[in-house]
């Protein structure tokens, strides 16, 4: 069966990928694979990968393009042919693949080379996902789900535009266990309109009794051109100030942490083997590759991305290329690095970058030490507890 898998990249990328095991960010995409019967085509078998309700097609197919039609000449809108196709799929990856939201469909994630535990994540919503919708995540491989709570007020899910309520979410959780998710994580929020302590502590209490093995917990940031940025600068929204935020902040890490979350970076808490592995290949500035309209992609000494516009992505848009300085990675390892709990590795820096650490950055952990914000244990630098509380302003200081 052919299974050569391409998209519009730069020179030379797919011998990057030779032997290495990177992760696959799928940007609101999910894979398709349509047998012989489904579609006009020469060659085995289709990879598709899918924006929204749009088919589009960046696959290679035995060395020949193919074209697909329904009665109307074109499939769900545009299956259409990439340009520059490079075969990268014998070389891809066997850690994480991760699906930004799942849309109905038959997922095959057999296509890649993936280890028979690799960590395959998809987004959902509560109440957006039906018993079929969850069969076909379950029989297509995923075997993880992150759910966007947020909170379990509803007066707060209102305020922030959600279409769920605190039962919806709770309902959905407890039937991805029945059904046979093992591992769950939610998202929550802190500091949103007119939330209080107590009712934080609720949404906590609700959160650690359900099912879940991974809790992500981020404040609310308010976007400029958003629905809740025009009412906040109408005052008609009552958001916690910064030192409120940062107490229900330490609150979440203590609640958490007591309930068998364990922090391991600072938005994000897990029981015990059960990190996101995926997002920990962000954090450790190890290489992966996003598939998809906006997707983002980084190997080598380059990070890419394509075009949020889908016409121009099926239009063949080639890719944006930023190429990295040493100065970039450094400070890139540094900032990400940095964000979780276990720090950054003298070791892993001398392997990297071929430099001491401490002749790079001595004056910085110097100075944090000193005040209480960074500690060096076994080898690695990481922020203490009052570091991460003013993390942003530490992290700056490492570019």
């Amino acid at each position: 069966m052919a299974r050569c898998f391409q998209q519009p990249v730069h020179n030379g990328l797919s011998e990057a990928f030779r032997g290495k095991s990177l992760g696959i960010d799928l940007c609101h995409t999910f894979i398709i694979e349509f047998s012989q019967n489904s579609v006009q085509m020469s060659g085995d078998t289709v990879l598709i990968l899918t924006a929204a309700d749009t088919f589009h097609h960046i696959c290679y197919i035995t060395g020949q393009h193919f074209f697909g039609s329904d009665d109307s000449g074109l499939l769900s809108c545009g299956m259409v042919c990439c340009r520059s196709p490079v075969n990268i799929l014998p070389y891809l990856p066997r850690g994480s693949l991760y699906d930004g939201e799942f849309s109905p469909g038959y997922m095959c994630f057999d296509v890649f080379d993936v280890a028979s535990d690799c960590e395959i994540t998809t987004e959902a919503n509560p109440g957006t996902i039906d018993d079929d919708k969850i069969k076909a995540m379950l029989n297509g491989g995923i075997n993880r789900i992150s759910v966007g709570v947020q909170s379990f007020n509803d007066d707060e899910l209102k305020k922030i535009g959600r279409i769920h309520d605190a039962k919806t979410a709770y309902n959905t959780i407890c039937h991805l266990d029945k059904m046979g998710f093992q591992n769950i994580n939610l998202d929550l929020m802190t500091a949103l309109p007119s939330q209080t302590f107590e009712s934080l502590k609720n949404t906590l209490n609700t959160a650690v009794s359900l099912p879940v093995k991974h809790i992500s917990a981020y404040s609310l940031i308010i976007e400029d051109g958003t629905p809740i940025e025009k009412e906040y600068s109408k005052g008609l929204l009552d958001i916690p100030n910064e030192d409120t935020d940062r107490e229900m902040y330490m609150h979440t890490v203590d609640f958490l942490g007591k309930n068998g979350f364990k922090q391991y970076e600072i938005s994000n808490f897990a029981k015990d083997g059960y990190e996101c592995r995926h997002n920990v290949k962000y954090w450790t500035g190890e290489e992966y590759i996003g598939l998809g309209t906006a997707a983002h992609s980084y190997i080598g000494n380059c990070r890419f991305y394509n075009t949020s516009d889908i016409n121009e992505y099926i239009g063949g848009a080639e890719k944006k290329v930023i190429e990295l300085t040493e100065n970039d990675k450094i400070a890139e390892f540094m900032i990400t690095g940095l964000r979780m709990n276990r720090g950054v590795s003298e070791n892993d820096f001398k392997s990297r970058f071929g430099k001491n650490i401490k002749d790079v950055f001595g004056s910085e952990f110097d100075k944090f030490i000193k005040l209480g914000l960074m500690q060096y244990i076994d080898g690695r630098y990481s922020l203490t507890l009052d570091g991460i509380n003013v993390s942003n302003s530490i992290l700056c200081e490492f570019v």
